[in-house]
C-alpha cells in the first residue's frame, strides 16, 4: 500500500534545514556552524552534537554525503547529492543496495523540494552502514552502479543510534524487504485492507512508514512505525492498524519478509 501527500513547504523547510546544512557543509569541506561539540577521526564518521541534534556523517566527492541524524527522538538517514528529478509529492523509491554482503531492495523516501534521499527504515539501515566498508547502489534501472567506502570506526554510528534509544542489534535486520507497490497494483496485494480509521482521525501527521513480518495464512505481524513525521501517536496506531489486514494469496507475498508500507492523509 502506497501514498502520498504534499507536506507543508515551511514545516518541511523547518524541519529539513539544520541536517542539510551541516550535511552540505561536509560536502564542501567547510566546517558546520555553532556545533557544541564536534569530533572527527582518521576513520571514523564525523560526529557533532548542535543544539541536541546528533548527527554522523562522511563526505564524498561531487558534493555527496551520507548523514544518520537523531532530532527530538526521530532517527533519519539521508543521503545526499544524487541526481534525481524533483519530486512533487512525498515519494516513494527503490534502491538496490548492497552494504558489503548484504544485498537487496530497499525502500527510500523523496521529499518536494529537498535534495536527499531518507530511509524509510532508518534503524537498519544505520546499524549496516556502522558495520560494514562500502555501500553500493542502484536507483531503479539508472547506471552506472553508485559505490561509495565507509570509515571503519561506526562508533559515532552507535552514539546516535543510542542518543534516539533505538537497540544496536535487531534480528528483524536479517529479514528481506518487501517495498510499497506501484498505484496500480497496491490494492492487488490485498485480500482485506488494513482497517486504518483511527489512524485517519489523526490529522496531525505528514507520513508514516510502517513495517510488518509476512507470517503463515496470509497475516501480518510484528508491525511497526519505522517513520512518521512529525512524531506522535499516529505511527503506533496505524501499525496496530496492519496487523487487521490480510494477504491476497494470489498476490504470492513469501513468508518471513517484512512488508514496507508508506501512509500519508490523502490516500490510505
Amino acid at each position: 500500500m502506497t501514498s502520498k501527500f504534499p507536506m507543508d513547504s515551511l514545516r518541511r523547510r523547518l524541519w529539513l534545514a539544520p541536517v542539510l546544512a551541516a550535511l552540505a557543509a561536509l560536502a564542501l569541506g567547510a566546517p558546520s556552524a555553532a556545533q557544541d561539540r564536534a569530533d572527527q577521526t582518521d576513520d571514523g564518521w564525523d560526529y557533532s552534537e548542535t543544539g541536541g541534534v546528533h548527527l554522523a556523517s562522511v563526505a564524498y566527492d561531487e558534493g555527496r554525503a551520507i548523514g544518520v541524524r537523531c532530532s527530538r527522538g526521530a532517527l533519519e538517514v539521508l543521503l545526499l547529492g544524487l541526481a534525481l528529478p524533483p519530486p512533487q509529492r512525498v515519494d516513494t523509491v527503490m534502491l538496490d543496495v548492497a552494504v558489503d554482503d548484504h544485498d537487496g531492495q530497499q525502500t527510500w523516501l523523496t521529499i518536494p523540494g529537498q535534495p536527499a534521499l531518507f530511509s524509510a527504515r532508518p534503524a537498519y539501515l544505520a546499524r549496516r552502514l556502522r558495520d560494514a566498508a562500502v555501500i553500493s547502489l542502484q536507483i531503479e534501472d539508472q547506471t552506472p552502479r553508485l559505490k561509495l567506502p565507509l570509515p571503519s570506526d561506526g562508533a559515532s554510528v552507535d552514539r546516535v543510534l543510542s542518543a534516539c534509544g533505538q537497540p544496536l542489534a535487531d534480528s528483524r535486520d536479517d529479514l528481506p524487504e518487501i517495498g510499497p507497490r506501484p498505484d496500480d497494483a497496491a490494492n492487488s496485494i490485498w485480500k482485506r485492507l488494513p482497517n486504518l480509521s483511527a489512524t485517519a482521525a489523526d490529522a496531525r501527521y505528514d507520513f508514516i512508514v510502517v513495517s510488518c513480518v509476512v507470517a503463515p495464512d496470509h497475516r501480518l505481524t510484528a508491525c511497526r512505525p519505522e517513520v512518521q513525521q512529525p512524531s506522535g501517536r499516529a505511527g503506533a496506531s496505524a501499525a496496530r492498524a496492519f496487523e487487521s489486514g490480510r494477504l491476497n494469496p494470489d498476490a504470492a507475498v513469501p513468508e518471513g519478509r517484512l512488508l514496507v508500507a508508506l501512509l500519508t492523509p490523502d490516500r490510505r
